[in-house]
């Protein structure tokens, strides 16, 4: 263990994980139907930008973040710094690689303008710096046609599988 007594460190990382475990279960009510674990590129969805999402994309993922810090805090020690490093690689991966594509293949350009307005994680960081006014400076009608394609499977992608599919059509990231 890196810190073995240290009741505020403790106390303070119950309550984060406390807090991230409440953040989850608030967010995955906002998304209501169009809650779902994985990507199924037959699947289209609601474009979530209610409750916690009107601040950040991926709230969900921000609370998993927020749980594992707090998990971090209440048992500090190198494997679970590691445990929480890969956690924080993992979502990255995920969303960098599988969610953004898919949600704008399916939601562009009202997704490439909400993603404008609410930081991926945090509230202001990751915004896109360019809306659907500007993709490849066309017209939304005209940005529809370069939404990403999603390959045709009958299951979910996992991050790797999706690695060739990594950016955004016409979007730079401000992080």
């Amino acid at each position: 263990m890196l810190i073995s007594d240290a009741p505020a460190l403790h106390g303070a990382g119950t309550a984060i994980a406390v807090l991230g475990i409440a953040a989850i279960l608030v967010a995955q009510r906002a998304m209501g139907a169009s809650w779902r674990v994985g990507v199924d590129p037959t699947e289209r969805t609601a474009l979530v930008r209610e409750g916690l999402f009107a601040y950040v994309r991926n709230p969900i993922f921000t609370a998993m973040a927020m749980t594992g810090l707090g998990l971090t805090l209440m048992v500090p020690s190198v494997p679970a710094l590691a445990v929480f490093a890969a956690l924080i690689i993992a979502v990255e991966l995920q969303v960098r690689v599988v969610e953004e594509p898919y949600v704008t293949s399916v939601h562009a350009p009202a997704y490439l303008d909400y993603a404008a307005t609410a930081g991926r994680f945090v509230p202001g960081v990751g915004r896109l710096r360019t809306g659907a006014m500007d993709v490849a400076g066309v017209s939304p009608p005209n940005a529809v046609t370069r939404r990403v394609s999603c390959p045709s499977t009958t299951r979910p992608q996992t991050a790797l599988e999706a690695l060739g599919s990594r950016t955004l059509p016409g979007a730079r990231n401000d992080q």
